[in-house]
């Protein structure tokens, strides 16, 4: 991996993710979050882009 071109998505929600989060941003990588709305708010502030699944719960499950 290359730092300022290679991109990391991680989805996860949880802030015990921050300090590994923190590093690769240190290191120059950005990292994106893809998860509910309700992720952890530390974690959201760290990575360079949060994306909320929220809007596509209807295409990830079935819905009777």
């Amino acid at each position: 991996m290359t730092p300022n071109s290679d991109e990391i998505t991680l989805v996860a929600g949880d802030a015990d993710h921050v300090p590994t989060v923190a590093s690769l941003r240190n290191r120059g990588f950005s990292v994106n979050l893809m998860f509910w709305e309700d992720a952890s708010r530390e974690l959201r502030e760290v990575v360079s882009r949060f994306i909320s699944l929220d809007p596509y719960l209807g295409h990830l499950c079935l819905l009777s």
